[in-house]
């Protein structure tokens, strides 16, 4: 049986009312677009980076170290 734990304490979803169910999809929702937000978050930081470094490159004609 599905079960969601909140505060240490274990739900059964079957046993939800049509409120508590709507609820959880809104949570479930909350927290896709939140991990979809931080992995886009961290391909702008990325980017950031490397145009920076092609920056710093064309106006000081030096490589700068790269990660990896």
């Amino acid at each position: 049986m599905p079960s969601i734990t909140i505060d240490e304490v274990e739900y059964n979803i079957e046993d939800f009312t049509n409120e508590a169910t709507e609820i959880l999809n809104i949570i479930q929702l909350n927290q896709r677009i939140t991990n979809d937000k931080d992995h886009e978050i961290q391909c702008l930081k990325a980017i950031a980076s490397v145009k920076i470094a092609e920056l710093k490159k064309l106006l000081t004609g030096e490589d700068t170290p790269t990660d990896g």
